[in-house]
Parts: structure tokens; sequence; C-alpha cells
């Protein structure tokens, strides 16, 4: 059975306890955590998918914190210096 979260410390708890298996960025893995591989049966992840949803009437403030994350998110990290 499959659940969705969009709340990243959700599914944080649900890959800590056991029954979950979620992708996560690097920074989102905690030390508990375990990475599976190929080894365990897994392909690897190359691309993912993020959405970003703000509510139509979001503040001038909102919107740009919106502008701002999805900026971070275009740039790949292996061409940052």
């Amino acid at each position: 059975m499959a659940h969705t979260s969009p709340n990243v410390f959700g599914i944080q708890a649900a890959v800590t306890a056991g029954p979950g298996v979620s992708i996560l960025s690097d920074v989102a893995i905690l030390p508990q955590h375990r990475v599976l591989t190929k080894a365990d049966g897994f392909p690897p992840i190359t691309n993912t998918e993020i959405a970003l949803v703000a509510a139509p009437h979001a503040s001038p403030a909102t919107r740009r914190l919106a502008e701002v994350l999805v900026e971070f998110c275009s740039t790949d990290p292996r061409q940052a210096a």
C-alpha cells in the first residue's frame, strides 16, 4: 500500500520506523536511515520531481520565497563551486 505525505518529518518517521521506503534528498537522510542500492534490489535514482504549490493570493513574500526555492532547486549541485 502506498502512502504520501506533504511533510518530510512524517516521511522520515515512517522510514525510521521501518515500514517506509522513500526517495529523500541527501539533506533529509537521517543517520538511522539505510540507503538502499542495487545490491538491495533497487535501481539507481537519477532524476526526481518536486512540486511547489502556492495559494492563488499568496503574499509578495511568499511568492518571493517560492521564486528563491525554484532557483535553488534548479541549480545543479555538481555545477556549484
